[in-house]
C-alpha cells in the first residue's frame, strides 16, 4: 500500500506495522518517500493534522477497543482528510474459536454456507490462522459504525464483500 500511494504521487508516506518482518519486506520493495515505523496503531503518536489520508488494512479486528483508536486517528487527519480501512467482516469473526467447523460443506466437500453464530456476543476470539492462538476481537457492524461516528467521523461509504 505504501509503495502504491507513493507511486500515485503522495508527497510522503508513513507505513506502520507491529511486525518487524513485514516492515523489512516492505522496505525491500519500496523506493524513496516512504518511512516505516515499528508500532501498533494504538500506541502510535502523531501531531494533530499530520495526514490527509490514513489507510488501515485488515488490522481493526486485532484491536481490543476501537473507539479510542478512531478518536486518535481522527485527530491525525487534516480538515477534510479521509480514513479508509478494511477489516475482517464481523460475520467471519463472530464464530471464530467458538464454532467448529465454521463452514457447512456439500457431499463433494465444497463450502456452501458459513455458520453465523454469536454475532451479538462481542469480544475476544482465539483461533488458528497460520498458527494457533491468534487473538482477534469481534464486534458487530453497528458497533464499528457507531464507534466511527462517536470518534468524530462522517461516513461517506460502506462497502461489503460479495461472494460469487
Amino acid at each position: 500500500m505504501c509503495r502504491w500511494l507513493a507511486e500515485q504521487g503522495a508527497a510522503s508516506v508513513v507505513g506502520m506495522d507491529i511486525s518487524e518482518r513485514m516492515l523489512e519486506m516492505a522496505a525491500e520493495r519500496t523506493h524513496e518517500g516512504v518511512t516505516y515505523i515499528h508500532a501498533s496503531a494504538e500506541k502510535a503518536a502523531f501531531e494533530p493534522g499530520s495526514f490527509d489520508l490514513v489507510v488501515s488494512s485488515l488490522m481493526l479486528h486485532y484491536v481490543e477497543d476501537v473507539l479510542p483508536l478512531f478518536q486518535k486517528i481522527y485527530t491525525w487527519l487534516t480538515d477534510g482528510g479521509s480514513y479508509v480501512f478494511s477489516m475482517e467482516h464481523p460475520v467471519a469473526t463472530s464464530g471464530q474459536g467458538l464454532v467448529e467447523p465454521l463452514w457447512d460443506r456439500n457431499g463433494a466437500g465444497e463450502p456452501v454456507a458459513w455458520r453465523l453464530a454469536h454475532y451479538k456476543d462481542e469480544g475476544r476470539r482465539v483461533s488458528t490462522w497460520f498458527v494457533d492462538g491468534v487473538v482477534k476481537y469481534h464486534r458487530s457492524m453497528e458497533t464499528v459504525i457507531n464507534s466511527l461516528i462517536d470518534g468524530g467521523f462522517r461516513i461517506s461509504r460502506v462497502l461489503e464483500p460479495a461472494c460469487v
